[in-house]
């Protein structure tokens, strides 16, 4: 009967306004090549959302031909959305929101991800769909970014030593960000070269340093667009999301084709919510080997692609997010949806690093230009790893071994 139903419907709507030709184009199977449910826009929005699935887009352009345009990332009237499935445009153009039921994408493992076909030097990349529920959802925010320039070039206005007095209970600090809804910078203290133990580390400038999580056994931490945090997590050999407000934690990932993360070393979040992250085995201990030295992404939906297979180790964006730079990687260049293309060499390797509104580079101690020219220093010993922020943006945390923990100021912001 439904047929008939439809048919009888469509003709009493069409004395009205007409029946459309075919409703809307938006529902269906998905992007090309994907699994049913993704559709990866870049013009506007869909009529109706596929089984599940998750719509991405911005921008205004009527992909309906059935029903009525929208804008900013609205899904249009031209059809409803099928059951199991929800979900909403991204006004920037990026990645959707994670849906609320239905098929799940990417879940067949070794599927290639279309958005980083070509980017991996060693031309392997794949991607794989975990069974988790902790992908970043980026649809109403995007990632802290910079004033306009123009920017003067790098220089330090003043050093000093923070959290002197702060009795860390490990002797390793890495991976600071800056959250600017908390007012405050986190990073991780934990013991080199041991796979368990380690503490996230809260310190709001002009206060001292706190305890914020105990024995979460984390690296680099990055800042998503949301406000919270995703940790590169070495106990856990995963990729977790924390909750600032509630301390909740959710794994967002811990392997990729069945194979295990090592030691996950250094992170950095997209605007769309994409994660890129080095996977390494510093602390991996006596555990039993994984998928080895690497760089991935995991996608908002939670698909984990295999960047390069490469002894990868600090990773950063560019101010405009344009570039991915990741250190004993290489570069790449990165698109509204943060796929990838285009990998090329860096010219150097190293730990942790920042970057400053200008594009300069900042490891070791010292400021580079994007193609490796040296600008001068910024602190020394140059620490494991640093994250521009306070409030006006210039506050460069540095953070290293011991109880080393320094605010530089310099004359030009940074990102956290």
């Amino acid at each position: 009967m439904r047929p008939v139903c439809f048919v009888l419907l469509c003709a009493a709507a069409a004395l009205l306004s007409g029946c459309g030709k075919g409703g809307s184009t938006g529902g269906g199977n998905g992007r090309s090549g994907g699994a049913p449910g993704v559709l990866f826009g870049s013009g506007g929005t869909t009529g109706t959302i596929g089984s599940g699935g998750v719509v991405s887009g911005g921008g205004g352009s009527t992909l309906s031909t059935g029903g009525t345009s929208s804008t900013g990332g609205v899904s249009s009237t031209g059809g409803a959305p099928a059951t199991g499935g929800m979900g909403t445009g991204n006004a920037a153009g990026g990645v959707g929101v994670t849906s609320t039921g239905g098929g799940a994408p990417n879940t067949d493992a070794g599927q290639t991800d279309q958005r980083i076909l070509d980017a991996s030097p060693s031309g392997d990349a794949v991607a794989f769909k975990p069974d988790t529920g902790g992908a970043v959802d980026s649809s109403t925010v995007k990632r802290p970014g910079c004033p306009a320039g123009p920017f003067p070039a790098p220089m330090v206005q003043s050093t000093k030593t923070v959290c002197a007095n702060f009795a860390f209970n490990y002797g390793f600090n890495e991976g600071p960000t800056w959250v600017a809804a908390q007012n405050a910078f986190f990073f991780s203290n934990f013991v080199s070269h041991s796979p368990t133990g380690g503490d996230m580390i809260k310190y709001t400038p002009g206060g001292d340093c706190e305890v914020f999580l105990k024995d979460v056994g984390c690296n680099g931490l990055a800042v998503t667009p949301d406000g919270n945090l995703v940790g590169a997590c070495q106990q856990a050999r995963a990729i977790i999301r924390f909750d600032l407000t509630t301390k909740q934690q959710t794994t967002v990932a811990d392997s990729y084709m069945g194979m295990m993360f090592d030691s996950p070393n250094d992170s950095v979040v997209h605007s769309s919510g994409t994660i890129y992250f080095s996977n390494t085995t510093t602390e991996l201990g006596n555990r039993p080997p994984g998928v080895g030295l690497a760089a991935f992404s995991i996608d908002p939906t939670g698909v984990v692609s295999l960047i390069s297979k490469a002894p990868a180790n600090g990773i950063a964006l560019s101010p405009d997010e344009k570039k991915l730079y990741v250190l004993g990687g290489g570069t790449w260049d990165v698109d509204a949806t943060g796929g990838l293309s285009k990998p090329a060499s860096l010219f150097t390797a190293g730990d942790g690093m920042a970057v400053d509104c200008a594009g300069n580079l900042y490891l070791f101690g010292t400021i580079y230009t994007p193609q490796g020219q040296r600008l001068g220093t910024y602190a020394n010993p140059g620490g494991t790893n640093l994250a521009f922020g306070g409030a006006d943006g210039k506050t460069l945390l540095v953070v290293g071994t011991g109880p080393q923990v320094r605010e530089v100021q310099m004359n030009l912001p940074g990102m956290p």
